[in-house]
């Protein structure tokens, strides 16, 4: 097998999967080139896309410089990454290609059950690899199994004998918007547990309700009348956290943080969340988020 067609074949799968990215509008880092020890008789090539920050694909080659190379480390692997905010990416899925003569002058790349895929294939491959994570529920990580079982069995969602069987609270009660919170907190954990904290509509409109309701819980609290909270502050994430720090809560938010936030609440405010599957301006994590509710909640009580 020439050395000159299998470098052909990875330099094209490589500017395949550049394009690709490009095309999707995904993340994706300038093409790394790390040269081994000479005796090994190849470079490592490797190139990172991302996917919202929460996963990524990583393409990796390891590509001949001399004629006195071995086939069998001429590899190409295709590896998707579960991102993780404070630990090492969690390698999900990966897969590990040969060249294979196809002849006419080709290499094609071929997997351990014996499939060959042309470049072009093999970078489709790839992609699909990384959108079937992306977009669907993982339940096969420790992680994720323990949060599961942790909102499923020992944080069930709440019944009605947690505010007293056959006892309705009126509108009026701070207590009664507390109560709405922790369970739209709660399905929002949920939620975002199978959905693997990627961003989406429904998991923001769950965080951003159970916070609206947290801060009007807290404003009911401290005598704000029930009129003034349907009609000054509605679904207002700004205006909510303005009038709830007049009031003595200090959420010790950063200036940046907080701007972005102010920007991001507006979209729940005019209900996009609900409405549209697409927005501009900043984006969070849904972990980031439902942590700043958690916090949000303990300084209500501890004001309170």
């Amino acid at each position: 097998m020439q050395m000159s067609n299998i470098i052909a074949s990875q330099n094209l799968l490589f500017d395949l999967a550049e394009r690709q990215a490009e095309r999707n509008g995904l993340k994706h880092d300038p093409r790394a080139v790390i040269t081994m020890a000479a005796q090994h008789h190849f470079k490592l090539m490797q190139f990172p896309v991302k996917a919202c920050d929460c996963f990524s694909l990583d393409f990796e080659a390891c590509q001949p410089i001399t004629d006195q190379f071995n086939e069998t480390e001429c590899t190409v692997r295709v590896d998707v990454f579960r991102n993780n905010r404070h630990a090492q990416a969690t390698l999900i899925e990966g897969h590990e290609f040969h060249p294979d003569d196809a002849g006419h002058g080709t290499t094609t790349w071929q997997n351990g059950s014996g499939r060959s895929y042309t470049p072009d294939k093999l970078c489709d491959f790839a992609f699909d690899l990384l959108r079937k994570h992306a977009t669907r529920p993982q339940n096969t990580t420790t992680k994720s199994a323990k949060l599961q079982q942790q909102f499923t069995t020992q944080l069930p969602m709440p019944t009605p004998s947690a505010i007293g069987y056959g006892y309705s609270l009126g509108n009026e009660s701070p207590h009664n918007f507390a109560v709405l919170a922790e369970e739209f907190l709660t399905a929002a954990k949920v939620l975002n547990v199978h959905g693997n904290n990627w961003p989406c509509g429904p998991t923001y409109f769950l965080i951003f309700q159970a916070l609206e309701l947290q801060l009007k819980s807290f404003l009911r609290g401290k005598g704000v009348p029930l009129k003034d909270l349907s009609q000054k502050i509605g679904h207002s994430i700004q205006t909510a956290i303005a009038e709830s720090e007049k009031r003595g809560l200090d959420l010790g938010l950063d200036p940046k943080f907080r701007q972005s936030l102010m920007e991001f609440s507006e979209a729940h405010r005019r209900r996009d969340h609900l409405y549209r599957s697409t927005r501009k301006g900043p984006i969070f994590r849904p972990s980031d988020l439902i942590d700043l509710v958690d916090k949000v909640r303990s300084d209500c009580k501890r004001v309170n």
